[in-house]
């Protein structure tokens, strides 16, 4: 009896120790680097310079339509989501990349879109017939490829990625980007840990393999070209370094909210997004600022426009 509960409790601490490394699994094991990238501003300053600031033109396209669960995108369990009654189901959503075209820069993604190599063959990118099933793979119907994209654009060769997060719908375009690609992503990203990463970190590793050490952001808020035509704004919550982005549009400001809010409901009703989120109330603070943010753009400028993570805004 004294060795069985001896064996007993090995087991257990062999199962809290293994408990503990998967929380303590990385975004990615690919190198990252903290040198300063762009000008740290505040909300203030950022707003002045945008009323100053270059204008540039700006794109918006789609990648490819999905379904996922709604329970990820939206959290059910909010008092708004119970009143309104939503229960879980399949949502369609779509698959957004954006393009900036900076006169002096040059050419600019936000998240990468979607390459037709990963559906291709998701295995050479770490995506198994378990993973290719646990990511709804199958529901995905590619509409334009990033390389497609590129191609019909003709414009010069991207010169970096300003990435929202580092989650696999938006870094899927890689493939069809150079190597040499610099990569930009929200301060705390590439180290963020949690234990869903044990899922999809070899996939990360896999799309971020011979490329540049990330770049990451540090501050709240940066003028990325120093010129008032880009914000990176940090917004933690769905992971540690999400990030927005404030586009000086040439038809008027643009906000990219990532996935601080996946879907226009949870927009409209201030709901964070649900389960595929990693701290749900840091992400509702984060989802505060920018409707605070929003609100005071459309003031100034009525032709500004908001950009969800996923789904068309009104």
């Amino acid at each position: 009896m004294k060795k069985r509960y001896v064996w007993l409790v090995i087991g257990l601490l062999i199962t809290l120790a293994s408990l503990i490394a998967i929380s303590q699994t990385r975004a990615t094991l690919h190198q990252v680097s903290e040198q300063p990238q762009g000008s740290v501003v505040t909300e203030a300053e950022m707003l002045a310079r945008l009323a100053q600031g270059t204008q540039v033109p700006f794109t918006r396209f789609v990648a490819a339509d999905w379904q996922v669960p709604l329970s990820g995108l939206v959290n059910l369990n909010h008092p708004k989501a119970k009143q309104a009654k939503l229960v879980d189901k399949n949502e369609a959503i779509h698959i957004f990349a954006y393009h900036i075209q900076h006169p002096i820069q040059g050419d600019y993604l936000i998240d990468t879109g979607v390459s037709a190599q990963l559906l291709d063959d998701p295995a050479k990118f770490g995506i198994n017939a378990i993973l290719h099933s646990l990511f709804g793979f199958e529901l995905l119907n590619l509409h334009q490829s990033t390389q497609a994209y590129l191609a019909a654009a003709q414009r010069p060769a991207i010169k970096g990625v300003f990435l929202t997060h580092l989650h696999l719908d938006h870094i899927s375009g890689l493939p069809d980007l150079a190597l040499e690609t610099p990569i930009y992503v929200g301060n705390n990203e590439g180290q963020s840990r949690y234990w869903m990463n044990v899922a999809t970190q070899h996939v990360i590793n896999s799309l971020l393999k011979g490329r540049p050490a990330l770049q990451q952001w540090q501050g709240d808020i940066v003028d990325i070209f120093g010129d008032g035509s880009v914000f990176a704004l940090h917004m933690p919550g769905h992971t540690p370094g999400s990030t927005a982005y404030l586009v000086n549009a040439q038809t008027g400001p643009v906000l990219v909210v990532g996935d601080v809010s996946h879907t226009q409901w949870g927009w409209d009703n201030q709901v964070e997004p649900g389960q595929f989120t990693q701290n749900q109330a840091q992400n509702q603070t984060s989802l505060q600022q920018l409707k605070s943010l929003a609100a005071q753009l459309q003031q100034q400028y009525p032709s500004s426009q908001v950009m969800l993570g996923h789904q068309y805004s009104r």
